[in-house]
């Protein structure tokens, strides 16, 4: 299910408890892992926990343009749910931070000192690097404007005007 993109709560349910099976289920991106032998109320309760932190985590969301960001999965969505890309850590750092300081632009040399901890003095295209890689993700169409805009104060994120 997590190879094909599911990103809900995943409870496996198994006959006996062992610790390699624990350990396979956790491994292959369930959440949770419980024996027949637990009570139903405590399965129950376990539930709708997983589903708490779930819809929690599912508000961060954010759109940009007629994209949604995901910070839980690191997907970009459009919106009917069809993935676009699949962001980087480094990636959804900008998006996040460019989509937070907005409507105005983000200067190259804050976006290093907040997301990397470079020095402002630090002679690198790290920044530009990952603005370009991350353009070719999100800015798909050439019939509609970029939505990651580059302008003299820096970069910022289109229709957060």
């Amino acid at each position: 299910m997590r190879e094909s993109g599911a990103v809900i709560p995943i409870v496996m349910l198994a006959p006996v408890d062992s610790d390699a099976d624990l350990i396979r289920a956790l491994n292959a991106g369930a959440n949770d892992f419980v024996t027949r032998s637990l009570r139903i109320d405590v399965f129950l309760a376990r539930l709708r926990a997983h589903l708490r932190q779930y819809e929690r985590n599912r508000s961060l969301a954010f759109s940009v343009g007629q994209l949604v960001v995901d910070p839980v999965t690191r997907f970009v969505t459009d919106r009917s749910g069809r993935r676009i890309a699949s962001l980087t850590v480094k990636e959804l750092q900008i998006l996040m931070y460019l989509h937070s300081n907005s409507p105005k632009p983000t200067p190259r040399i804050e976006l290093l000192e907040r997301i990397w901890g470079y020095n402002p003095a630090a002679n690198t295209h790290t920044v530009e690097s990952h603005i370009y890689r991350l353009r070719r993700k999100i800015d798909t169409d050439p019939e509609k404007p970029p939505l990651l805009k580059t302008e003299k104060g820096g970069y910022r994120l289109a229709g957060e005007e």
